[in-house]
């Protein structure tokens, strides 16, 4: 495993220090858990992005096709959606 060091100014060292006073990790595991998830958050939005340029580069016909496919498919996203989440289906519900 490779170390690192890094300077820290005060408020960050300070909020870095009351975390770590919950005891449930040490320095090492929250800083490495903490840039572990920023490098993930940012490949997404490097992903994203690339996405979004695809998109624009699509003729209208081509854009028009994934907005119609994207809104049939809607309804399907949201029941699974709430099924994952443990709601009932909208159809179960008591006050709609």
């Amino acid at each position: 495993m490779t170390s690192i060091t890094i300077r820290l100014d005060g408020p960050l060292e300070k909020m870095l220090e009351q975390e770590l006073r919950s005891g449930e990790k040490s320095r090492s595991d929250l800083v490495r858990d903490a840039l572990q998830e920023y490098l993930k958050r940012h490949k997404r939005e490097r992903f994203i992005q690339t996405m979004v340029e695809e998109m624009k580069s699509l003729s209208p016909e081509a854009r028009q096709e994934g907005l119609d496919i994207a809104e049939e498919a809607l309804p399907l996203d949201n029941e699974a959606l709430e099924l994952s989440e443990g709601r009932p289906p909208a159809e179960e519900r008591w006050w709609k």
